[in-house]
C-alpha cells in the first residue's frame, strides 16, 4: 500500500464505508423513487430533443453543418472509403465508428433517413446522459440525483448540440460512463472497474480530445487517493484510445496527425471570443456565442455573477465537506474535471458554446452531488439531535418542500429553453428547410456532385462513392489542414493556399454538380483565376435553393460571372 493510499483519516474511511454500505441495504421504497427519478431525467431530457427534431424540419432538414460532414464521413467508411486516408477529416474517429452501423444499414441510396436515424439516437443518448447521473449520484440522496439529472437535461446550450449530429452528447455520454465505473458511491472502485472505466474514457478521446480534461482529473485523483489504482486505469484508457485509432493512423500516419492534432491545434480565430462570452456559456446564459439570451456585453457582470455563485454552490459539496473531513474522491473529481475541462474549452482561439458542455455537465452533476451531501447532512443532523416527531416531520417538510421547488424551476427552465431554441432555429429553417426535393428534381441519382455542406448532399440522398467522384467530407477542414493559421471567412477575404486552390479545381474538374450552402460559397478558395474557370465549365441551375451548378456540356471563354454568387 502507498503513502498517498494511507493518508486518508480514520474518520474519512469510517463515513465513505457507511455511505457505501448504506446504498446496499437501501430499502425497496428508495429503489422504486431512485427508477422512477431515473426514468423522469430519461423522458425530459429525451423529450426536450424530440420536440425539438418534431419543430419544422429538424428531422430531416439542414439546421447544421457538422452533422453532415460526420454522417457523411460515416457514410464514406461504410463504402470503404477511410477517413484521413482518402479524405480529410479534423476530429478523432469515434464518430464514424459510432455512426456506422447506422450509415451500413441505411445504405447507400438513403443516407437521408440514416442522418434522421442518427439524430433520434443523439435523443436517447442525451436521455441516458441524464440517467446516468441519476445512477452516479444515488447514493447521496433523491433529491441531489433529480436536481443534478435535470439540470443536465435543460442546460441550454447542451439543448442546442442536442439537437442534430454533434460531438459532445456522445463525449458527455463516454465521460459518464467511465465515472459510474471508476467511482463505487464516493470511493474508488475496484481495480477491475478502473480498467474498464479507463477503455471507455479512451475512447471518449477517440470522439473529442476534450476527454483528455477527464482523463487529467482522474490521474490526480489516483495519484493523491490511491496510486495502485493508478496502473489499470491508464492501462485502459490506453487501449481504449489506441485501439480504434490505430487503423486509421497506419492508412495514413502523417494525415492522421495532421487533421487530429496540428490543423486543431493551430486553428485560428477571425474574432476570439471574450473570456466573458465563454463563461457566459459555461453558466448557461448564452446559447450559441453569437446571440445572447439575455444582454451580454463586452463588460457586463452578469457572466462573472453567475460564475461566483456556481463556484460558491460547488466549494459548499467540496471544500466544506473536506475540511470537515468527510471529502470524498467523487467530489474532488468532479471538481477538478469540470475546471480542467473549463479550461480546456478556454484555450482554442475558435470557440463554439457547445464547447463548454463537458465543463458545465460535470459541474451540474457537482451540484446535485453537493445538495445530495446537504440533504444527507441535514439527515445526520437529525438524527443526532433527537428521533422526535417534529425533527422527523420537519426534515420531510424541508424534502418535499425543496423537491417542489426544484421541479417548478425545472419546468419553468425546461419551457424556457425549448422556446429560446425554437426561436433560434426558425431563422434557418427559413434559409434551408428541407432542399431535399429541389436537389432531388436538378440533380440525377448517381451524379459526381462536389459540395462545400456534406449535410446538403446527405439530405437530398446525392452522396457518390464512386472511386472516380473526388470526395470533400468538410470544406472547413480541408480548409484548415492547408491554412490554419487563416481559417474561411464569410466575406471570402482570407489568403488562398495554392495547394488548396488547386485541390478544388481537381474537385471541380471531375464533378458534374456543384452544391453551396450560400450565395458566397466562403467555404471553397474561390480566386479570380478559379471563379473564372468555374464560370467557363459550369452554369446555375434556376430556380434552385440550395445554389446549385451542372457543368456546361460546352465549356466557354471568359464567361460573365454570376454576380452575388461566385466571388
Amino acid at each position: 500500500m502507498t503513502l498517498a493510499s494511507t493518508t486518508s483519516t480514520p474518520v474519512e474511511s469510517e463515513a465513505s464505508k457507511a455511505n457505501n454500505r448504506s446504498l446496499r441495504s437501501q430499502p425497496t421504497s428508495y429503489r422504486v423513487c431512485l427508477v422512477l427519478v431515473g426514468l423522469c431525467a430519461f423522458g425530459v431530457a429525451a423529450g426536450i430533443v424530440f420536440h425539438m427534431l418534431g419543430v419544422g424540419h429538424d428531422l430531416y432538414g439542414v439546421t447544421e453543418y457538422d452533422d453532415g460532414v460526420y454522417f457523411g464521413a460515416a457514410m464514406h467508411l461504410v463504402a470503404g472509403q477511410l477517413p484521413y486516408r482518402d479524405f480529410t477529416f479534423v476530429q478523432p474517429p469515434g464518430i464514424t465508428i459510432i455512426l456506422a452501423p447506422i450509415a451500413l444499414i441505411s445504405g447507400h441510396a438513403d443516407p437521408r433517413d440514416g442522418l434522421a436515424a442518427a439524430r433520434i439516437l443523439t435523443g436517447v443518448i442525451v436521455g441516458l446522459n441524464a440517467l446516468l447521473v441519476v445512477w452516479i449520484l444515488r447514493h447521496r440522496s433523491l433529491l441531489g440525483a433529480f436536481l443534478g439529472a435535470m439540470l443536465v437535461a435543460i442546460y441550454p446550450p447542451g439543448v442546442y448540440s442536442h439537437h442534430t449530429i454533434l460531438l459532445e452528447p456522445y463525449l458527455t455520454f463516454f465521460c459518464l460512463i467511465a465515472v459510474a465505473l471508476a467511482f463505487d458511491g464516493d470511493r474508488l472502485a475496484s481495480n477491475r472497474r478502473l480498467i474498464f472505466a479507463g477503455i471507455v474514457l479512451g475512447f471518449a478521446g477517440t470522439v473529442k480530445l476534450f476527454a483528455a480534461a477527464v482523463a487529467i482529473a482522474f490521474f490526480f485523483v489516483l495519484v493523491w487517493k490511491n496510486r495502485d489504482k493508478l496502473r489499470p486505469f491508464v492501462i485502459g484508457a490506453l487501449i481504449g484510445f489506441l485501439v480504434p485509432c490505430l487503423p486509421f493512423f497506419l492508412g495514413a500516419p502523417s494525415n492522421f496527425i495532421r487533421d487530429v492534432f496540428t490543423s486543431q491545434l493551430g486553428r485560428a480565430a477571425v474574432v476570439p471570443a471574450p473570456f466573458e462570452v465563454r463563461l457566459s456559456g459555461l453558466t448557461g446564459l448564452t446559447d450559441i456565442a453569437s446571440r445572447s439570451t439575455l444582454a451580454i456585453g463586452p463588460h457586463s457582470a452578469l457572466p462573472w455573477i453567475a460564475g461566483g455563485i456556481l463556484a460558491l454552490v460547488c466549494s459548499l459539496g467540496t471544500f466544506v465537506p473536506a475540511i470537515r473531513r468527510h471529502g470524498s474522491p467523487l467530489n474532488w473529481f468532479l471538481l477538478l474535471a469540470s475546471v480542467i475541462a473549463f479550461g480546456m474549452a478556454c484555450l482554442p482561439r475558435q470557440y463554439y458554446t457547445h464547447y463548454v458542455e463537458l465543463s458545465a455537465m460535470l459541474f451540474c452533476v457537482l451540484i446535485g452531488g453537493s445538495v445530495g451531501t446537504l440533504a444527507r447532512s441535514i439527515r445526520t443532523w437529525s438524527e443526532r439531535s433527537g428521533r422526535n416527531g417534529l425533527v422527523r416531520h420537519s426534515r420531510r417538510l424541508v424534502i418535499v418542500a425543496s423537491g417542489v421547488i426544484c421541479t417548478l424551476i425545472i419546468a419553468a427552465g425546461s419551457a424556457f429553453v425549448i422556446n429560446t431554441q425554437t426561436i433560434f432555429e426558425h431563422p434557418k429553417l427559413l434559409r434551408f428547410g428541407d432542399p431535399a426535393r429541389n436537389l432531388d428534381r436538378a440533380i440525377p441519382a448517381g451524379a459526381c456532385v462536389v459540395s462545400d455542406a456534406t449535410s446538403l448532399l446527405v439530405n437530398a440522398n446525392r452522396m457518390n462513392f464512386s472511386k472516380s467522384c473526388p470526395v470533400i467530407v468538410d470544406a472547413t477542414g480541408t480548409w484548415l489542414t492547408y491554412e490554419p493559421a487563416h481559417p474561411p471567412q464569410r466575406k471570402g477575404l482570407a489568403p488562398k493556399n495554392p495547394a488548396l486552390v488547386a485541390l478544388w479545381k481537381r474537385a471541380f474538374s471531375h464533378a458534374d454538380y456543384a452544391v453551396f450552402a450560400g450565395v458566397s460559397a466562403f467555404r471553397t478558395p474561390f480566386t479570380p483565376a478559379l471563379s473564372q474557370w468555374f464560370n467557363d465549365h459550369f452554369e446555375r441551375i434556376p430556380n434552385v435553393r440550395p445554389i446549385a451548378f451542372k457543368r456546361r456540356e460546352h465549356p466557354i471563354q471568359n464567361a460573365p460571372s454570376i454576380t452575388g454568387v461566385i466571388p
